[in-house]
């Protein structure tokens, strides 16, 4: 099935390692006015973006994710443009401040397509505004997921999770199993991660017209080498 279709409705229980508070009390001072967050999820982030934003429009290619989403927006649903696209085709109808996009969602696109992402959020985003996002490092899907199985185990849901690293990238393969009274109904879903050089992307970004800085983004400070996540601080300069 379609990644994140099976997952979605546990996904935010699942995903409690991922600080979101830390993340956007680092990146805030960035952003204002309109600002669209690519791959929004479940809309945990979006929470936080519609604190110092106008307006956020949130896209996401999954549906399920989405209808979480906008269930939990509700009360904001005038500030916040819920849209099912994906970052490949995505461009609004006006130019905006910014665009984030957090927690390894361009760590589903390969390094032909995500040159075409750069060069589309170019084109959209005003001089001086800034394009934030995160990937998993290499250092983390080489050494760390690649070739790893993981599980949970709790009363209502158990998942397997088991990993196979290839050269580009890791194949994730999910099974789920949800309680549903006495028995328990077993899913399916397959994840593609792509494993990206940090410094390849960021020559990307400084051809597409952005002043680039890397952060680790879990500490939030100087880039390692064994680093999980890398934090990317775009500036629109051109």
């Amino acid at each position: 099935m379609e990644a994140y279709s099976v997952i979605a409705k546990f996904y935010d229980s699942a995903n409690t390692d991922f600080d979101y508070l830390k993340y956007f009390e680092f990146i805030k001072h960035y952003l204002s006015g309109k600002v669209v967050e690519l791959a929004c999820g479940s809309g945990a982030f979006t929470d936080y973006l519609i604190k110092v934003c106008d307006n956020v429009i949130a896209v996401d290619s999954c549906a399920e994710m989405l209808d979480i989403a906008i269930k939990r927006h509700f009360k904001n649903r005038k500030y916040i443009q819920f849209i099912k696209d994906d970052m490949l085709n995505f461009t609004p109808i006006t130019k905006v401040n910014g665009v984030v996009a957090v927690c390894d969602g361009f760590n589903y696109i390969n390094l032909q397509n995500i040159s075409k992402v750069f060069d589309n959020i170019s084109s959209y985003i005003k001089t001086g505004g800034y394009f934030i996002f995160d990937i998993s490092s290499s250092h983390k899907l080489q050494n760390i997921i690649g070739n790893n199985v993981f599980f949970e185990d709790n009363e209502d849901i158990t998942y397997l999770w088991t990993n196979k690293l290839q050269e580009t990238c890791v194949q994730m393969d999910i099974t789920v199993f949800e309680k549903t009274g006495e028995l328990y109904k077993r899913e399916d879903e397959s994840h593609i991660q792509y494993i990206h050089n940090e410094n390849i992307l960021k020559d990307i970004l400084t051809e597409k017209g952005f002043d680039v800085q890397l952060f680790d983004g879990e500490k939030f400070d100087k880039l390692k080498s064994d680093s999980s996540r890398v934090l990317f601080i775009c500036k629109k300069v051109k």
